[in-house]
């Protein structure tokens, strides 16, 4: 059982290593300053690209420009680069590799900087996953630098240059701002935000932010489908005396809650599926079959139980119509009146333990899901230490997800 979960957690875990984003509605500007309209996706999150890629539309294939090829490209309101030639500092962070001068270490490259704010006065950052740098820019000049660097000094500890306070104080005079608010701004993107949104508002200068709105989204699905169940119910003093418990299949309906997780492009969720589950059997065991002394025993297994699975699922999409996901999910469970009577024995009412199951589906325009789930096996006898049974199902599940 654990092996076969671990191994589904590193299927998990690989295709999120190899998953892409999805493209979203957006534009560009080529080098001709010819605005595109189109869908547009991102290779990295950690990184300002060099390179993007595009659709004119769902059905077309996808093309790349390079920053040779484009002078701006957007997506939706919340993304935004533009191509800059700028100064940047390429001084390490790294504690063990802090450089001995106070200086920043510039080298001029093209890039595409992402926009974070735009108004009277430009926010633009940088990164290229080792270091993250910030820019600014004042109406009618070029983009430049706000520096912030440690260093290595004399003595062998560590002092920090942080002119870019400097900066912000001439830029962004206005009388809502003090000299002592400025010294206090980190070189976070979220104070710098602060501070240039601060100055806009207090010039009464109208500005655009460019953030993407981390919210989830709460989805209810309607579940419905069919379970093979079976086990075999043994005495553990004597193995050899078993009760088979055929496969069976009985409907099962349920209805789920999911909530996407506000990262990846909602391809992370958690949920919840409270589930009406059934199985009544009765075997009849024949002994001395045929003889004088033939004789049964007739044994009845019912489990009726509901069932609140609780998980989380990835979605893979392979097309803006088409995607596949995988769940894993642990139970909690009420079984009632469940009981396993065997004749000439008595009757034990069910104790359940803990199951955990592995799923995977097909999603078709966000609304119809079909899944198949496999449950490792449910030990249902847990208040007794003569018998023993491992409720074992593998369930077929129709979903439809209910409108917004």
């Amino acid at each position: 059982m654990k092996a076969g979960v671990q191994l589904f957690l590193l299927t998990i875990l690989s295709s999120c290593c190899f998953a892409q984003a999805k493209f979203e509605q957006g534009y560009f500007i080529d080098d001709e300053g010819t605005r595109t309209d189109c869908l547009i996706r991102l290779p990295e999150r950690d990184r300002n690209p060099i390179t993007f890629s595009y659709r004119i539309n769902h059905e077309a294939i996808a093309l790349e420009l390079d920053i040779e090829q484009s002078q701006e490209f957007a997506i939706g309101d919340h993304t935004k680069f533009t191509r800059n030639t700028v100064a940047i500092d390429v001084s390490g962070d790294d504690m063990d590799r802090l450089s001995l001068q106070a200086l920043p270490e510039f080298s001029r490259q093209q890039v595409f900087l992402r926009v974070l704010l735009e108004g009277e006065t430009n926010l633009y950052s940088y990164s290229n996953g080792s270091i993250r740098r910030f820019f600014y820019q004042r109406p009618g000049d070029e983009v430049a630098p706000l520096v912030y660097k440690r260093f290595r000094n004399a003595s062998g500890g560590t002092s920090t240059n942080a002119s870019f306070r400097k900066d912000l104080w001439n830029s962004l005079q206005c009388e809502c701002i003090s000299l002592e608010e400025i010294s206090a701004v980190r070189y976070l993107q979220s104070d710098l935000l602060d501070v240039f949104a601060r100055f806009h508002d207090c010039s009464d200068l109208p500005i655009l932010v460019y953030k993407r709105e981390r919210r989830g989204k709460f989805k209810l699905n309607l579940r419905t489908g069919i379970d093979q169940s079976h086990t075999t119910v043994m005495d553990e003093r004597f193995f050899t005396n078993r009760i088979d418990f055929p496969r069976k299949i009985n409907p099962r309906i349920g209805l789920e809650a999911e909530y996407f997780l506000p990262i990846m492009n909602d391809q992370w969720s958690v949920f919840m599926e409270p589930t009406f589950r059934n199985y009544d059997h009765i075997v009849e065991l024949v002994f001395h079959e045929g003889t004088p002394i033939e004789r049964s025993r007739v044994n009845r297994l019912k489990y009726r139980s509901i069932q609140v699975p609780i998980g989380f699922r990835y979605r893979y999409r392979l097309a803006p119509k088409h995607q596949f996901f995988a769940d894993l999910a642990f139970f909690l469970e009420s079984s009632g009146s469940s009981f396993l009577r065997l004749e000439g024995v008595n009757t034990i009412s069910l104790h359940t333990g803990n199951d955990v199951a592995l799923g995977i589906g097909y999603q078709y325009k966000s609304r119809w899901t079909t899944q198949f789930r496999y449950y490792v096996g449910r030990r249902i006898l847990l208040d007794t230490s003569v018998w023993f049974a491992d409720f074992k199902t593998i369930s077929l599940i129709i979903g439809y997800s209910i409108p917004d």
